[in-house]
C-alpha cells in the first residue's frame, strides 16, 4: 500500500509540473557592510547596464519537463547594486549611459564605474525522494565590472554570482519558489562582490578611503 501511494504521488507530480508557465517576482536585496567600513572618497559616475536578465527556468528532468518559470532579475539587481555603491563611495552620480573619459574632469568626476551584465541562467531539477519531491533551484549571474579614471586609467575584472536553494513538496509546487530564492541568493552574493572588485579597483587608481574633505 505503502509503495503504491508513493507511485502515485510521484505520478501526481509529475503531471502537475508538466506543460506549465509560472511567473515569479524577484525582490531587491541588501548586503550588509561593516559599521567601521568608511566611504570611498571622491566623486563618481555609474553606468550599470540592465536589461538582459529576463530569465526562464526550466528543467530536462521527467518530473519537471515542460514547467517553466520566468522571472525578471534586471529590476531588483540594479536597485540593490545602487543601494550598496551609493554606501560604498562618498558621491556617486547613476548615468543613463557611459561618459567618454575626456569628459570626465569636465563634469566634475574623479572616476567612472561600469557594471555590464553578461550571461545569465536559472533553472531548477524535480527529484523523487520517497513520497516527496526535492526541488533545487539554481541561478548563476555574470557581469564585468569596469573602473575608468580621469587620466585613462582602466581596470577590468569579470565578476560572477551564484545562487542555490532547496525545497520539498510533495506535488512539486516549489520550483518558483526555489528559482526565486536561488536568484535572489546570487544577487546578493554578485552585488556583494561586485562591491569588493570596485573597492580594489579604485585603491588600485589610488583613491582613498574615508570622507571627502
Amino acid at each position: 500500500m505503502k509503495i503504491a501511494f508513493i507511485i502515485i504521488a510521484a505520478f501526481v507530480a509529475t503531471v502537475n509540473l508538466s506543460a506549465c508557465t509560472v511567473h515569479t517576482e524577484i525582490n531587491a536585496v541588501e548586503i550588509k557592510q561593516p559599521k567601521e567600513q568608511q566611504r570611498i572618497a571622491g566623486r563618481y559616475a555609474a553606468f550599470i547596464q540592465t536589461g538582459g536578465w529576463n530569465l526562464t527556468a526550466g528543467t530536462g528532468h521527467f518530473a519537471g519537463g515542460g514547467y517553466n518559470v520566468t522571472l525578471d532579475i534586471n529590476e531588483a539587481f540594479q536597485a540593490s547594486l545602487k543601494k550598496a555603491l551609493s554606501q560604498t563611495l562618498h558621491s556617486v552620480t547613476y548615468t543613463k549611459a557611459a561618459i567618454p573619459i575626456e569628459n570626465l574632469s569636465k563634469r566634475g568626476y574623479d572616476n567612472q564605474i561600469l557594471i555590464h551584465q553578461g550571461n545569465a541562467e536559472a533553472r531548477y531539477s524535480a527529484e523523487p525522494f520517497g513520497w516527496i519531491l526535492q526541488i533545487y533551484g539554481y541561478t548563476q549571474l555574470a557581469t564585468t565590472v569596469a573602473s575608468l579614471d580621469k587620466q585613462g586609467k582602466i581596470t577590468q575584472n569579470d565578476v560572477i554570482g551564484y545562487g542555490v536553494n532547496t525545497q520539498e513538496e510533495v506535488l512539486g509546487f516549489k520550483r518558483a519558489e526555489a528559482v526565486k530564492a536561488a536568484s535572489e541568493v546570487a544577487m546578493r552574493d554578485l552585488v556583494k562582490k561586485i562591491v569588493a572588485t570596485v573597492r580594489k579597483q579604485l585603491a588600485s587608481h589610488g583613491n582613498s578611503v574615508g570622507q571627502k574633505k
